[in-house]
């Protein structure tokens, strides 16, 4: 399971007590054997967080990311200055850089390769049909259409073959394509007017959207030159965002007939299964997976708005609770998701919107967090300890062990706002003998009130929070289908 970050009290004015009248050696053999004891009461459980940076714009007010690649390159749309046009962009080693268009005055960029391989859609000269491209070595490709006006690309391999949507001869229909080797092939239906293709892997599988002959939408998998229906988790739609190099799928099904209420699925073993919706969360769109099966996209809370997800382990979790809390950010949806686990989305940053890159920082690496001198006095109120001088506070919760003994365990937060798991042992209620941090074991000891505790403590690694200057475009609390994403282009 994913655990989250835990939430501190907050707190309290501090008041000076006593803190116990039990002698030295009693507290030295408590200290010497807290190692062992907390070991056997309560393992500290890995924590995930993560580093969280702001996207950016090409100079507007709206990005909106749509693809990440294993490097951590990000390709998506941004408004330029003045907001009257939005292109696409690749934001590479911290810079954002406009790709230009086909000639027309609005792109999007919906995926990017290994190779740095981007692959959207693009308004052309005179700005009269939009076209799928291919942007490589500097310079765009327009990939053209099935026939009919407008055409757009939504994912790219490794070997560079390409998969998207493009009008027929006529404008009759939108049809999925696969564009390899310089020719566009329709990849039909499953007996109705129209497909979409979203996702391919690197074995050549390709999954999307196709109407049946009753008119509704089923998520397809297609392999091997045929297309298979997914089914549905019950309703009368459903829709293939997704598909991993293991052959994973990812998206969203209706759930019953009639009702509009959707859920996120995976598709594996020949199987559709629902990924579930934490706590009261009423419903959930899988936008993305990555080669370890970690699975993002969107949810929603206890009422209508959207948060972004993880699914990972088993479990789905929303992202906001694997941020430092304070952070000014509400992560609303969860767009794609690479092998290094690097998350991209947009969400609202103190109240406006933005566009984000998720890193997960590993452990002991990140910040630093430096621990109070010797002579910084600790007082307690109830079941809180504060740090005057520094502003660490370390909330607890207690367990009695035995006799005056009691195992503590809760959190302890610094200045930077971040709170860290720690674990401790109380002795009569009043003294604190050593904490168990991150598997390590600082002891940190109290004696008679004295505003002098005993304390070694090598330094601890914890998380950073940064944000650049930007924004997103803000989203609607209704998800938009896929297929509808082109459009916003025009």
């Amino acid at each position: 399971m994913l655990p989250s970050l835990c939430s501190c009290s907050q707190g309290v004015a501090p008041s000076t007590r006593a803190l116990g009248t039990f002698s030295s050696r009693l507290v030295q053999g408590a200290v010497a054997s807290l190692v062992v004891l907390l070991a056997a009461i309560s393992p500290v459980n890995a924590q995930q967080v993560y580093q969280i940076v702001d996207l950016g714009t090409l100079g507007g007010t709206a990005t909106t990311p749509h693809g990440i690649n294993n490097q951590g390159q990000v390709v998506g749309q941004s408004d330029l200055s003045g907001d009257g046009s939005r292109h696409a962009f690749l934001y590479s080693n911290g810079v954002m850089t406009d790709l230009g268009t086909l000639g027309g005055v609005v792109s999007s960029a919906e995926a990017i390769n290994e190779n740095g391989q981007i692959v959207g859609v693009s308004s052309n000269t005179g700005n009269l049909a939009n076209h799928a491209f291919l942007y490589s070595g500097g310079a765009f490709t327009d990939l053209g259409t099935l026939g009919g006006p407008d055409s757009t690309a939504y994912a790219i391999n490794g070997q560079g073959q390409i998969v998207g949507s493009s009008r027929v001869s006529g404008g009759s229909a939108d049809r999925a394509f696969l564009y390899s080797g310089g020719n566009m092939s329709d990849l039909g239906t499953l007996g109705g007017l129209y497909s979409y293709a979203y996702g391919i892997n690197n074995s050549g599988q390709i999954v999307g959207e196709a109407s049946l002959s009753s008119g509704y939408n089923r998520a397809f998998l297609y392999s091997g030159g045929s297309m298979t229906n997914l089914g549905t988790l019950g309703g009368e739609f459903s829709t293939a965002a997704a598909i991993n190099n293991n052959g994973q799928i990812v998206g969203w099904s209706l759930t019953q007939t009639g009702s509009l209420a959707r859920r996120a699925f995976i598709y594996q073993n020949g199987a559709l299964t629902d990924i579930g919706n934490p706590g009261d969360s009423k419903w959930s769109s899988a936008r993305a997976i990555n080669d370890n099966g970690h699975v993002v996209g969107v949810m929603s809370d206890g009422g209508e708005n959207p948060r972004a997800f993880l699914y990972a382990d088993g479990t789905m979790v929303d992202l906001n609770t694997l941020l430092p809390p304070n952070s000014g950010w509400v992560l609303t949806e969860a767009i794609g998701i690479n092998d290094n686990n690097h998350i991209i989305g947009f969400g609202t940053f103190n109240g406006n919107p933005r566009a984000f890159l998720l890193s997960p920082v590993p452990p002991g690496e990140g910040w630093t967090f430096s621990w109070p001198a010797p002579n910084s006095a600790w007082v307690r109120e109830e079941n809180v300890f504060t740090q005057a001088e520094t502003g660490h506070v370390w909330t607890f919760s207690k367990t009695p062990l035995f006799r005056q003994l009691a195992f503590v365990s809760g959190s302890i937060t610094s200045q930077d706002g971040v709170p860290r798991s720690a674990r401790g042992l109380m002795i009569a209620d009043q003294t604190l003998v050593g904490l168990l941090f991150q598997r390590q074991f600082f002891p940190i000891v109290f004696l008679r009130g004295s505003k002098d505790p005993q304390l070694t403590a090598p330094s601890v690694s914890a998380p950073t929070v940064s944000a650049e200057k930007g924004s997103a475009a803000p989203q609607s609390e209704r998800q938009t289908p896929l297929r509808d994403r082109a459009t916003k282009t025009r």
